[in-house]
C-alpha cells in the first residue's frame, strides 16, 4: 500500500499542477499558501508547527465554497488534458509541460516549492498526482485516507435522492435495519493510472451492521465523487452525519504499465444518478419489519377469532331456536 508520505507527496504534486488552472484572485493566494505549507509538511512531517499551519489552511479552504468548485473544475480540466487517452510517456510530457509553464511564468513565489519542483524534474522523481478537491488533515491515516459523507444520499423508503445540506451542516441520515442506501463521498478524487484504490466502510460503522454491497476498488484513472451502495444488516438504525468520516480509501501501485485512461459515464460524478435508484425504491423486507408485522397479527388475530366465534355461536343459537320453534 502507498504509505502516508508518498500519498502526501503525490497530493503536493497535484496541488502544484492546480496552480496553473486557478484564476488570479484571492483563491490563487489561498492555493499558493496551501502548496507552501504542504511542501513544508512533506519535507518535515514530524514538525508540529507545519502540521498546525497545514490544518489551518485546510480549514480556510473548506469554508471557501467558490474555491472548491474552482478546484474541482481545475482537476477535471487537467485530467482531460493530460491523462485521457494518453500513454505514460505522453502523460509525463504533459505534466512536465505544466510544471515548466508554472516556473516560466513565475506562478510560484515560494523558493522552497520552486526548489522542490526543480528537484522532481532534475532527478526524475516525478510521480503521477493524486487530486482531492477538499481534504482534511485529520483524515490522513498511516496507510489510508478517511473519506467523509457527502451531501447527496438516498434510502429505499424515499422516492428520490436528497441533500443533507438542506438540513444545515449538521444534517443527518438514518438507515433502518434491512434498508438499502446510496451514499456519495464529500471528496471529489482522481486516482492516477498507475494506482488502484481500495475502498471500504470504517470499522465504527461496520460494527453497527452497515455493509458495503457495491464495488470494493476504484479503477485507475477514475475522477469524481465515489458512490457507495450500502445495506443495514444490524438490529438498530445507523445514523450518519454530513462530513462524518464514514469510508476509507487506500492506494496501491500497479506492477504493469499503467492502462490508458478512457472516458466513462461514471467519471465526474457529483450527484447520485437517478437511474441507479429505480430498482431500490420501496419498503425493504427486514427482520424488524417482519417482527412488526407478526406483532400486529398477534394483536389482531384474537379479535378476529373472537368475532368469528361470536358469529358462529349466533348462527348455532339461531338454528336451534328455529328448530325448537318449528
Amino acid at each position: 500500500m502507498l504509505p502516508q508520505k508518498q500519498l502526501m507527496q503525490r497530493i503536493l504534486t497535484g496541488e502544484i499542477l492546480l496552480i496553473s488552472e486557478i484564476r488570479e484572485n484571492e483563491n490563487k493566494k489561498l492555493q499558493q499558501e496551501l502548496v507552501k505549507n504542504l511542501c513544508h509538511f512533506v519535507k518535515n512531517p514530524t514538525n508540529s508547527e507545519f502540521r498546525l499551519k497545514l490544518q489551518d489552511i485546510l480549514e480556510k479552504l473548506s469554508v471557501s465554497q467558490g474555491f472548491l468548485k474552482e478546484r474541482r473544475d481545475a482537476i477535471k480540466k487537467i485530467v482531460k488534458k493530460v491523462f485521457l487517452e494518453k500513454n505514460k510517456k505522453d502523460i509525463m510530457r504533459g505534466i512536465n509541460s505544466i510544471l515548466k509553464e508554472i516556473l516560466g511564468k513565475n506562478l510560484i513565489s515560494n523558493g522552497e516549492v520552486i526548489e522542490y519542483v526543480r528537484d522532481l524534474e532534475k532527478n526524475k522523481k516525478l510521480d503521477f498526482p493524486i487530486f482531492i478537491d477538499d481534504y482534511a488533515y485529520d483524515c490522513f491515516k498511516g496507510a489510508n485516507y478517511d473519506l467523509r459523507l457527502g451531501e447527496n444520499v438516498f434510502v429505499t423508503t424515499e422516492k428520490t435522492p436528497r441533500k443533507l445540506t438542506y438540513l444545515g451542516l449538521n444534517g443527518t441520515l438514518s438507515i433502518e435495519p434491512g434498508e438499502f442506501g446510496i451514499l456519495m463521498t464529500h471528496e471529489y478524487v482522481f486516482v492516477p493510472p498507475d494506482l488502484i484504490g481500495f475502498i471500504s466502510i470504517r470499522l465504527t460503522f461496520k460494527q453497527k451492521g452497515l455493509v458495503n454491497i457495491s464495488g470494493f476498488h476504484v479503477d485507475p484513472g477514475f475522477y469524481g465523487r465515489l458512490m457507495f451502495a450500502v445495506f443495514n444488516a444490524g438490529p438498530n438504525d445507523v445514523v450518519l452525519r454530513y462530513k462524518e468520516p464514514v469510508f476509507m480509501i487506500m492506494f496501491d501501485r500497479l506492477e504493469e504499465e499503467p492502462p490508458v485512461v478512457k472516458e466513462s459515464k461514471w467519471h465526474d460524478m457529483t450527484d447520485i444518478p437517478v437511474e441507479t435508484i429505480f430498482g431500490l425504491r420501496g419498503t425493504s423486507i427486514s427482520v424488524r419489519n417482519l417482527d412488526e408485522r407478526v406483532k400486529r397479527l398477534e394483536m389482531v388475530f384474537p379479535v378476529i377469532v373472537t368475532g368469528i366465534a361470536s358469529v358462529v355461536v349466533g348462527i348455532i343459537v339461531w338454528l336451534f331456536t328455529k328448530a325448537w320453534s318449528g
